[in-house]
């Protein structure tokens, strides 16, 4: 665990070091661009130098092997493939990249079911997790968190919302989706709780291996809302 500490606090160090890199790495401009991101993260990780009194620091497990990073891919706009291809992107991936310069190491993403990551954290399989997942008190039993986005949730329906759905009270007695082992299914096992303190109709909430899929059940009819992250 004291690895797992030093680790994300030389991460935090480097984030902060990124925000003026990213500055004067923006305006350089791209031979080629990631989906839909408008850029090509390698071009402004070329621009990036290693800082070396952070890289000092870094175990040499880390500086030696890389570091692995468990991620819930895919999970857009956080981690997603290019096409149809195996090279990953998204906002973590870009993050990863450019932190992996600053580090002067490798950060290579291995795709991993979301309600793995933090038990692929702990057997020691990957050596960090960015995969958009929600610092909350339940998940720091078992893992520090270094905060660098704003993350809410998000009410998914189908186009028109035919079932009139405006707010979570909206979905008493309804079929729900979300992805497995997130803040939203939470989220939704606690609203059950109320709904039926309140003598309300419960909801059945129907959990998936991947976001994807659970977008999946809200466009095929067998979920009528799909609860997933609202990013900023």
């Amino acid at each position: 665990m004291k690895k797992l500490i030093l680790l994300a606090t030389l991460l935090v160090t480097a984030l902060a070091l990124m925000s003026f890199a990213a500055a004067c790495g923006g305006g350089e401009e791209a031979t080629t661009t990631t989906a839909a991101a408008g850029w090509d993260i390698n071009t402004i990780v070329a621009g990036i130098e290693a800082d070396s009194t952070i890289a000092a620091d870094l175990p040499d497990k880390y500086r030696t092997d890389g570091i692995k990073v468990a991620s819930d891919i895919p999970y857009p706009p956080w981690e997603m493939y290019v096409g149809e291809t195996d090279q990953v992107t998204g906002f973590d991936y870009d993050l990863g990249q450019a932190l992996g310069a600053v580090l002067g190491v490798k950060l290579e993403f291995v795709e991993t079911v979301f309600d793995n990551c933090i038990p692929s954290l702990l057997s020691g399989k990957n050596d960090i997790i960015m995969s958009g997942m929600y610092d909350n008190l339940f998940r720091r039993n078992d893992v520090d968190f270094v905060d660098y986005a704003w993350d809410g949730t998000s009410m998914l329906v189908l186009t028109g919302n035919p079932e009139g759905i405006v707010a979570l009270d909206s979905l008493a007695g309804k079929t729900v989706g979300c992805e497995r082992g997130t803040t939203q299914a939470v989220l939704l096992e606690n609203l059950n709780e109320q709904f039926k303190s309140e003598g309300k109709e419960e909801m059945t909430i129907n959990q998936y291996d991947a976001q994807p899929d659970a977008l999946t059940a809200l466009q095929s009819g067998k979920t009528v809302c799909d609860l997933t992250d609202n990013s900023t």
